[in-house]
């Protein structure tokens, strides 16, 4: 019997008394010490990640798209992901009802975000049944080699703003996890002038961290720095039109995004996160903190569950 069998308990991957090196390392070291970190909060839960990577195998010969773990990120055309055109036209109501001055007047960074209501994420709604679908699960999956944590959707709105880049303007990897996938979906067309998200592929970002000797506690890398390093600019501005998306690992891929330009239309995205369980983003264990572990119901088959963070 295992430990929860016997005990009834979770067994809690983080060591009480290294709870602030923890974190530490977690937002603020080099990806290879995170990655060490990370090994071992894995290695704490074997059934559950047993468990996850039998599911992800099940799921591997349906997979539509496959991303290269060099890569670390895949376009998707309009169409290749089905329930894409619900999301879009229910953000475009969003961003229409919410109204323009409302989204500039109380973005805080370069973009505005977090005006999603919560009542807008239920399991009917067209943002989680996008979420959930086999489609994008098996692709999420196929790359992170487990069945992976839901742990954030939201509509993006980026205007120009008469300011320097900053922030996530600015090359960066997240700090969320080691390996992670965002789904970045288009509202309307995204051209070079909107800001589009732009990405160093996998391979070359760590060659660009080991240079530099990133840590995640430096957050921001200017331009100059990146072509000084790499011996000229080698980032991929992934524009597309309505309905195409993008799955890109944030955590090991450099990547910028909303430098909107003067003139240019603002730039509308719905965004979906995915972790491991073994995320940093959980202090301890995802099945008290996954976000929308709520969700679950009695109908709810055991890959969706495991898809909210409920098991």
């Amino acid at each position: 019997m295992t430990y929860r069998q016997v005990s009834g308990e979770r067994p809690r991957r983080l060591a009480k008394g290294a709870r602030g090196s923890d974190r530490e390392i977690a937002r603020g070291g080099s990806p290879v010490e995170r990655e060490a970190y990370l090994h071992r909060r894995r290695e704490a839960d074997a059934e559950g990640h047993d468990r996850r990577r039998t599911l992800a195998r099940e799921l591997a010969a349906h997979v539509p798209l496959r991303i290269d773990p060099e890569v670390g990120f895949l376009r998707a055309q309009p169409g290749d992901v089905p329930g894409t055109d619900a999301v879009v036209a229910a953000a475009l109501s969003l961003i229409e009802a919410v109204g323009k001055e409302a989204l500039l007047r109380d973005r805080k960074k370069p973009m505005a975000k977090g005006f999603l209501p919560a009542g807008d994420l239920t399991l009917e709604s067209p943002y989680l049944r996008l979420a959930l679908g086999d489609e994008v699960v098996s692709i999420v999956s196929d790359y992170l080699g487990m069945i992976p944590v839901l742990t954030y959707v939201d509509v993006w709105y980026s205007p120009h703003e008469e300011k320097p880049p900053r922030s996530s303007q600015l090359f960066h990897l997240d700090n969320a996890d080691v390996r992670q996938m965002k789904l970045f979906l288009h509202c309307e067309d995204v051209l070079a002038a909107s800001g589009p998200l732009t990405v160093l592929d996998a391979s070359t970002s760590r060659r660009l961290a080991n240079q530099i000797g990133y840590r995640l506690s430096q957050t921001r890398v200017d331009d100059e720095t990146v072509e000084r390093t790499l011996g000229g600019a080698r980032w991929v501005a992934l524009e597309g039109s309505a309905g195409a998306a993008a799955f890109v690992d944030t955590s090991r891929c450099f990547h910028f995004g909303s430098r909107v330009e003067a003139g240019a239309a603002p730039r509308k995205l719905v965004v979906f996160q995915y972790l491991t369980p073994y995320a940093f983003d959980f202090e301890s264990d995802h099945r008290d903190e996954a976000p929308f572990r709520g969700l679950v119901s009695e109908s709810s088959s055991e890959r969706e569950r495991l898809v909210l963070g409920a098991d």
